[in-house]
């Protein structure tokens, strides 16, 4: 909007309109052509990219309700891996909140949540830990499996080709032959 005095010589913008406008749009994570934005270019801590797979009731007012998410985390039927995506997104969210927060009391609340999810990704942590140990016994024979597995069940994968970047060397396979002997 602009506005202009008769006399002429007072001219007054106001560009509010279009501020918030684009406040209020989301902007992705990714552009359309795949590639990611920097974090201070998007605005993906508080959307979703995928509600489908999505854990419906997490939230992070106070200690209570963090404690109410965590059980709900825990008790959903979501691989390891979501588990701890989700909990860092209640952790960061969280702790952004009360990091804005004016009230010392919501304040304090706030960072009572925090703790809770702090705490949980700690142990989510130690279970990733646990997990990696068991992998790295298994053998490349078993990984291949297992993205052979993967790939009918439909995922983007595909498998590599002798020399391409991140196929097993020559010598990787040598010694799983060895091992499995």
């Amino acid at each position: 909007m602009v506005n202009i005095n008769h006399n002429g010589d007072h001219i007054e913008l106001d560009f509010t309109d279009q501020i918030i406008a684009r406040k209020k749009s989301r902007i992705p994570e990714k552009r359309p052509d795949g590639t990611k934005r920097p974090k201070s270019e998007h605005s993906d801590l508080y959307t979703d990219e995928d509600p489908k797979g999505t854990i419906q009731g997490l939230g992070f007012k106070d200690a209570e309700t963090a404690r109410k998410s965590v059980n709900i985390i825990e008790k959903s039927k979501k691989p390891h891996k979501h588990k701890v995506q989700a909990t860092m997104a209640m952790e960061q969210r969280s702790r952004f909140a009360a990091k804005n927060a004016k009230d010392s009391d919501k304040k304090k609340k706030l960072l009572a949540a925090n703790k809770i999810y702090k705490s949980y990704l700690e142990k989510l942590k130690k279970r990733t830990e646990e997990s990696k140990g068991d992998e790295s016994d298994s053998s490349l024979w078993e990984n291949i499996r297992k993205k052979r597995e993967r790939i009918k069940r439909g995922s983007k994968e595909k498998m590599r080709k002798k020399g391409d970047k991140g196929a097993p060397t020559s010598d990787q396979i040598e010694r799983a032959k060895r091992a499995s002997k």
